[in-house]
């Protein structure tokens, strides 16, 4: 998952703005299957959490700041539309807010945004 998350990252960080069914067009299979690696597993960790199959405060501690920077930097814009994908992520970011402390959701939030920041003041000219 780790070698997947990198190489589906540094894929959407080149072509962020696409929506994903452009990308289906333009990335090759492989690269496409990275990427649809890390969404197929936020959305099957969205059903767990929608069916209350998981320990809330495990579940915020293992995937909540992983999963507020892709959904708030990648796949929020990727997902536009009548996908369900998108109601599905939208739905986890959801449970996440209302699962995990506010300051801690915030920091998340914090985080998210200084990489935004980051990448931005470190992209070429």
């Amino acid at each position: 998952m780790l070698k997947s998350r990198i190489k589906a990252e540094q894929l959407l960080r080149k072509n962020k703005g696409v929506l994903f069914v452009s990308l289906y067009e333009k990335l090759s299979a492989d690269e496409m299957a990275e990427i649809m690696v890390v969404v197929r597993f936020f959305e099957r960790l969205h059903i767990y959490t929608a069916n209350k199959q998981v320990d809330p405060k495990v579940v915020a501690d293992l995937f909540g700041e992983n999963f507020v920077y892709y959904q708030t930097h990648y796949l929020r814009a990727g997902f536009q539309g009548s996908w369900k994908v998108a109601s599905q992520l939208e739905a986890l970011f959801a449970w996440f807010k209302s699962n995990t402390d506010k300051a801690e959701f915030d920091r998340w939030i914090g985080l998210s945004d200084q990489h935004r920041m980051d990448l931005e003041a470190n992209a070429p000219q």
